[in-house]
């Protein structure tokens, strides 16, 4: 957590990407993982929740804006863990999913 940030926050990551899985047709397809993690100060997890669900439904109804031609096709959410920080005040919700896309 960077010092000073105001709660809740999140953060949005790329772990990792590789040549793509799907039948592409003479295209590329790449496969893209994401990580979106919620941070909150809020005496248990309700409120991270609430973001997080919000994050899922937004993920689910709209296809991201990609460069160079690429279009998402698809888009699986793969999981969800929650943790108490070590300082004891915040939670942290991190989701993993999978983006595939090809162009």
């Amino acid at each position: 957590m960077p010092p000073g940030q105001a709660f809740p926050y999140l953060t949005v990551s790329t772990i990792t990407s590789q040549g793509g899985t799907a039948l592409a047709f003479g295209t590329d397809a790449v496969d893209t993982w994401l990580q979106v993690a919620v941070y909150t100060q809020a005496r248990g997890f309700a409120v991270g929740r609430q973001i997080a669900k919000r994050v899922y439904t937004l993920t689910q109804q709209e296809s991201f804006a990609l460069s160079n031609g690429f279009v998402n096709f698809f888009l699986l959410f793969e999981h969800q863990q929650e943790r108490q920080q070590p300082d004891g005040l915040s939670q942290q919700i991190t989701m993993r999913f999978k983006l595939m896309t090809q162009g």
